[in-house]
């Protein structure tokens, strides 16, 4: 039990210390001591008790300190650090009192007018990776002072800190940092950002020595950005803007200031002999970390068909991670403030959680988004995807209600970007409901992909209606393709299950087993990998293992019978359509 005297509360916590201290004191003792006691005196201690905070202990180099209110921890840690800024401005850099500072919003334990606990050690952990002159912040601390606070906070990721269990997310300031109030200045600030993911692709390095070799660093960089484009989601910097930077050394974060862009993709291009070397890197300029980085050595025998082939693979890479990364930036903001951007993101993050509750979350935040936006193709054509769900796994009890709901949300994406490959995969998907169309999908899904054909989910969409329109091998294709496109995609799962939907309709049972095991072991397991699998095991005679996935799905599904299958998943050939409800009766579906 803990003594009486110990009392617990909530607090903003606040460590700071002094970068080099080590060195400092070996420098000159005296001199240190006594500067760090004057700013201790006429400013930090000071600063501490105008913002109605304690100095909880002193250490040698450090100030522990504690606060009833976020807002006045971070305003008294930004208010010191300026001006320790301005105090050392004409001492020599090498004898400067620099300080970093780390702040925290969690749990303490009071005893003996000491502070202690969790809430404590992670502060004194953020202050140990603040910049010098700076302040680290955790996401709580972060998500109590937006909107309350001009002051602007850089993106730093997750780290895992020394005895901290879980990574935790931290957020940097700098005493360069503008306030967010401060507007745009003539030379130097950074344009807006624009309402969607943002990227610019600067010409690739020709570090060959052979000057010769411009032209193929050229043509990639040019064929990227073209393709980039296809996804009608990115904003994409024209050529004539990225390659102002051709030649120059510029910092990244200096790029997309001047650009307006979050994202920029860099790279070189080395040719020696008959060998052919291309690196590429993703970094966030915003937040200056890099995000994906990769190396491509291919020989060098048709140089424009590998050309069309790194080009396609850095498209492929490089807009998966733009995704992740925007559904990670939108996820980290309170849902008070999110934009309709950031809505949609942790709309389409949920979509792939595979999940009844989740989807109905997706949907609110979509119907939000539409809520301020009614332009939006992309929040239209997500809200058709979870009524989809809704049908497909019989999540709703009036299921002839979610197929109309989302043939007109559909309808609703195409009216507002009749070329956007996103909205015309949901079109397509909906053309399946009532009145089976599957030529009119087809036809929908091959405009997609002549539009965008690094589009994954559109080749796996038009594998699986390929399939149940009796053209397995064609659909196979398709979903092999996606799969190869897209490995790491959100929708993988998804994209084995159509898989083996494809591998059924040529009656290739032992595939359906395999790519229905593999569905169900990503994580998330999507729900109709559980199907597909239980239909390929009735198939091959493993029914007692048959009618184990089939329960695992119909517990995933509990509104699961064979009369929703057949609405569902609208085989054209009778025959098709009889072996896929022969195999699930077979394996326990109820009628």
């Amino acid at each position: 039990m803990e003594p009486q005297s110990v009392e617990r509360r909530l607090a903003a916590i606040l460590a700071a210390d002094v970068v080099g201290y080590g060195r400092l004191m070996g420098q000159d003792e005296a001199g240190t001591l006594g500067a760090l006691e004057a700013h201790c005196k006429e400013l930090i201690n000071p600063k501490i008790a105008e913002h109605r905070g304690r100095v909880v202990r002193l250490t040698g180099d450090g100030t522990l300190a504690e606060f009833a209110s976020v807002v006045d921890a971070v305003t008294c840690a930004v208010e010191i650090q300026r001006a320790m800024a301005e105090r050392n401005a004409d001492i020599p850099e090498d004898r400067r009192i620099v300080l970093r500072v780390g702040i925290n919003l969690g749990d303490i334990i009071i005893a003996n007018d000491d502070i202690h606990g969790d809430g404590v050690n992670l502060a004194v952990r953020l202050e140990g990776i603040a910049r010098a002159g700076g302040v680290a912040i955790s996401q709580p601390v972060l998500d109590q002072i937006q909107d309350k606070l001009k002051i602007a906070f850089e993106d730093a990721g997750e780290h895992r800190l020394k005895n901290i269990a879980r990574p935790v997310h931290v957020w940097h300031w700098a005493a360069s940092a503008p306030a967010l109030h401060e507007g745009p200045t003539d030379k130097g600030s950074p344009l807006p950002l624009p309402d969607k993911p943002s990227i610019a692709v600067l010409p690739f390095d020709n570090i060959s020595g052979d000057p010769e070799q411009a032209y193929f660093s050229d043509g990639i960089t040019e064929d990227i950005i073209t393709a980039l484009c296809h996804f009608s989601w990115f904003f994409v910097i024209a050529r004539n803007s990225s390659f102002t930077f051709k030649g120059k050394v510029v910092p990244v974060r200096q790029v997309g200031r001047d650009l307006g862009v979050r994202y920029v993709l860099q790279g070189s291009v080395r040719k020696a002999g008959k060998r052919l070397r291309v690196t590429a890197q993703l970094i966030d300029a915003r937040a200056d970390r890099h995000l994906w980085a990769e190396r491509y050595d291919r020989d060098l025998e048709d140089m424009f068909a590998i050309q069309d082939e790194i080009t396609a693979s850095v498209a492929h890479e490089v807009a998966p991670q733009l995704l992740s990364a925007e559904i990670k930036r939108a996820r980290r903001r309170t849902l008070p403030h999110l934009d309709t951007w950031g809505r949609v993101m942790r709309a389409h993050e949920r979509l792939a959680y595979y999940k009844k509750e989740a989807n109905a979350k997706a949907r609110n935040l979509l119907e939000e988004a539409i809520q301020h936006d009614r332009n939006s193709s992309l929040a239209y054509a997500d809200l058709a995807f979870t009524h989809c769900m809704d049908a497909t796994f019989a999540w709703t009890e009036n299921i002839e209600a979610a197929f109309a709901a989302a043939v007109e949300a559909a309808r609703s994406a195409i009216a507002n970007n009749p070329r956007d490959p996103w909205a015309r995969c949901m079109f397509a998907w909906t053309r399946l409901f009532g009145m089976p169309e599957h030529e009119v999908a087809i036809r929908e899904l091959e405009g997609a992909l002549e539009t965008n054909p690094n589009l994954a989910f559109g080749h796996i969409l038009l594998g699986w209606i390929l399939a149940l329109a009796g053209q397995g091998r064609r659909g196979d294709r398709h979903a092999e393709l996606a799969i190869r496109h897209s490995p790491r995609d959100p929708f993988v799962s998804m994209f084995w299950a159509a898989r083996g939907f494809t591998a059924f309709a040529v009656g290739a049972y032992d595939k359906v087993v395999e790519f229905g095991h593999r569905s169900i072991q990503q994580e998330p397991p999507f729900i109709g990998g559980y199907r597909i699998l239980a239909a390929g095991l009735a198939q091959t005679g493993r029914i007692e293992e048959a009618r184990e996935v089939a329960a695992e799905f119909m517990k995933r599904a509990p509104g699961m019978t064979l009369r929703v299958v057949r609405k569902q998943q609208p085989w054209k050939r009778e025959q098709d359509m009889a072996a896929f409800i022969g195999a699930l009766r077979k394996a326990g579906l109820p009628e």
